[in-house]
């Protein structure tokens, strides 16, 4: 089991923890993946990734838009998420 769908204080007024605590929390619990669903941003990817890294959990980068997930599976997916959410975000009233 990988827990996934977890929020970051990225998800404005949604959620608070921070990358730094979740990839601790991942890696007390002793899984070796963990991964990362804000709303509607990758703003916290970076910091989560480099958090893992340390942490010796292997990162999964995801996004919720319009309450659909949306995971990368590797670089080309990663970019993927990345036009999706630009594109998503130009979209907005």
């Amino acid at each position: 089991m990988i827990p996934l769908l977890n929020r970051t204080h990225y998800s404005v007024l949604r959620a608070f923890t921070k990358p730094t605590d979740l990839a601790k929390a991942a890696k007390q619990a002793g899984y070796t993946h963990c991964g990362i669903c804000d709303f509607g941003s990758l703003s916290g990817s970076v910091e989560f990734v480099e958090e893992c890294e340390k942490a010796g959990i292997i990162p999964v980068i995801g996004c919720d838009i319009d309450s659909t997930y949306y995971f990368a599976r590797n670089l080309a997916g990663w970019k993927d998420l990345i036009s999706l959410v630009s594109s998503h975000a130009c979209n907005i009233p």
